[in-house]
């Protein structure tokens, strides 16, 4: 599990890293666009890419223009049992591998244009490797909202 790290990866992290995903071992990144943008050194290695900014909605929100729900997800092991998640101070993720989730037509970046529909949720091509674009929906309180404990 790499939670945004504050300093970027080296060449000999990265590399162990990688013999850890290619035997088989899971890797999860988690990156929030309010903290470093140091998990990009080591998520670019898996075809993955934590876009600058953050995700809003004006329409449909919970709270705050920030904390936007996300509603459509495709079919994966990950998803399942998802409807609805309420995601906090997100970030977009661009991957070589499958978007799980995706915003709707509402929902901006304050930087990336142009990446309508965002993706918060994504896998890299190699199938152990999951991306998230956000910390907080994770903990106390926010993790009980929606279906953000599933």
């Amino acid at each position: 599990v790499v939670i945004a790290p504050r300093e970027p990866y080296t060449k000999e992290e990265r590399s162990l890293v990688r013999r850890f995903v290619e035997k088989g071992g899971r890797l999860l990144l988690i990156n929030d666009p309010t903290r470093s943008q140091h998990t990009n050194t080591l998520a670019e290695e898996f075809g993955l890419s934590f876009q600058p900014g953050f995700l809003y909605n004006q329409v449909d929100y919970d709270l705050n223009h920030r904390n936007i729900f996300v509603r459509d997800f495709f079919a994966d092991p990950v998803t399942q049992g998802l409807s609805e998640v309420a995601f906090y101070t997100a970030g977009a993720i661009r991957s070589a591998g499958p978007a799980l989730a995706f915003t709707d037509g509402n929902t901006f970046s304050t930087i990336v244009e142009g990446l309508e529909p965002f993706y918060p949720l994504a896998k890299a091509a190699q199938d152990n490797v999951l991306a998230v674009g956000d910390l907080t929906f994770m903990v106390p309180p926010q993790d009980s909202i929606k279906d953000n404990t599933v």
